[in-house]
């Protein structure tokens, strides 16, 4: 099985650079298993909704599908053939040849996989299916050019620092964690972040949930081509590390939350090694702390 971190699992043809997709477009990736929504979640748009196949509800009906990117970043969507989970039995759900993924009444206590064949490779990735209880949505972004961040895995948990979730930022920066009512916290995982990041974030502590789509996740063109937010750092504040300074809490610990889905008021923002201080000049990494402990 594929790593948690590493969630594209190629056959005996490891990279695809230089090859043709749809189109006639040039891949300059190796293919991946990426998910969307069908239907969008509620969304107003009638761009695809990504999603974390790490976070499929119960009773939810998802699309896998095989994509590439080009070497400026757009998205290709690639013919894939020959669907298959590792739950042979179709226990937890069932998937067709086309990608699409029905999921039953039952959760599944560990990860499986899900893999589909392109150019007679067989790429895979995890998915989990999870109880319909908390949905948080939110969106990791630059903080510096306000562009989504996507590939960043979050870990959330309770009040006391106990584990009870994962999710991952995707295309465009969005992420859909599905959480037990408990969850009050969150970490960015550092593997996740490339060097040109710090190991850490910036964040409003006090960002209160919302039922309300927030305007920073509608930020992609007719196209679907991700675009640059206007990001506002007013409130925010470093997630430091130490006993003396844990992570705030993701949001308030006393909003009741229901089984329903919710929106962070604003974005999580990574931190670029070029941000500037307070006095124009770069920030210092000694002088800055990296990480948070949890809680």
């Amino acid at each position: 099985m594929c790593g948690l971190l590493l969630l594209a699992c190629a056959g005996t043809t490891p990279t695809t650079t230089g090859t043709t997709g749809g189109g006639g477009v040039t891949i300059a990736t190796t293919p991946k298993v990426e998910m969307i929504y069908s239907p969008g979640l509620g969304s107003t748009a009638t761009l695809p909704v990504f999603g974390d196949p790490l976070n499929i509800r119960t009773g939810e009906q998802v699309r896998f599908q095989m994509v590439g990117y080009t070497s400026a970043g757009d998205r290709v969507i690639l013919g894939a053939t020959n669907w298959r989970t590792s739950d042979t039995s179709n226990t937890f759900g069932t998937i067709s040849n086309t990608g699409v993924y029905d999921a039953a009444s039952r959760q599944t206590p560990s990860a499986l996989l899900v893999s589909g064949t392109y150019n007679g490779v067989e790429y895979s990735t995890e998915y989990a299916i999870k109880g319909r209880e908390t949905r948080v949505t939110g969106s990791v972004l630059h903080q510096g050019t306000g562009l989504p961040v996507p590939g960043v895995y979050l870990y959330f948990y309770d009040v006391n620092g106990a584990y009870v979730g994962i999710a991952q930022s995707t295309y465009d920066g969005s992420f859909r964690a599905a959480l037990p009512r408990l969850a009050q916290r969150f970490q960015i995982v550092n593997d996740s972040l490339s060097a040109s990041f710090f190991r850490l974030i910036q964040f409003n502590s006090n960002a209160a949930l919302t039922t309300v789509r927030p305007s920073y996740l509608d930020n992609r063109n007719s196209s679907g081509v991700p675009v640059a937010q206007s990001i506002s750092t007013a409130g925010t504040q470093y997630r430091l590390t130490g006993v003396s300074q844990p992570c705030k809490p993701l949001f308030s610990t006393t909003t009741s939350l229901t089984a329903s889905d919710y929106y962070l008021s604003n974005p999580v923002l990574v931190v670029p090694t070029t941000a500037l201080n307070s006095l124009g000049g770069p920030l210092d990494p000694l002088l800055v702390a990296e990480g948070c402990s949890v809680p």
